[in-house]
């Protein structure tokens, strides 16, 4: 859950940090990522989209070395955004941390399995079939509803 101190934080959006996270066969100039990233710095955030191997070199850990070059700009006023196979690795990630980040929006990601794509499933493996900490996921993400409404009026 979340505390008096995380919903000030979430209404006053005095200054905030975005990752967008692309997904399989991906790259951070593809869908509504560019617009997503202008849109957020026209309002005074600080937004990453990193760029990681797909489809050739595509595993969680040479994932989370690309990752690795960014980690210290995570911290507690940080949203991810991810896609497709991006919701599974930031996931990973927020196993590892030790903090709440501001939240995450997931779009049209997935876990626990194949998709039924034999050339997709061999390279997503490793992000999907995999035993997660939900217990430590659900303890470093602030509520995820109230963010959207938030966001949604950061837009009109």
């Amino acid at each position: 859950m979340f505390n008096s101190k995380d919903l000030i934080r979430l209404k006053l959006f005095s200054f905030m940090k975005a990752i967008i996270i692309h997904g399989t066969y991906g790259n951070p100039n593809e869908n509504w990522f560019p617009w997503l990233k202008c849109e957020l710095e026209y309002k005074g955030w600080d937004v990453r989209v990193p760029k990681f191997p797909t489809p050739e070199g595509q595993t969680l850990e040479n994932w989370m070395k690309v990752f690795e070059e960014i980690r210290d700009f995570v911290d507690e006023d940080t949203i991810f955004i991810a896609h497709s196979l991006g919701p599974a690795f930031v996931l990973s990630i927020l196993e590892d941390l030790d903090f709440r980040v501001a939240g995450c929006f997931f779009v049209a990601g997935f876990v626990g399995g194949a998709l039924g794509v034999p050339e997709v499933d061999k390279i997503n493996k490793s992000f999907t079939e995999k035993d997660f900490d939900w217990d430590k996921i659900k303890r470093t993400v602030v509520i995820l509803g109230l963010i959207f409404r938030i966001m949604i009026r950061l837009f009109r």
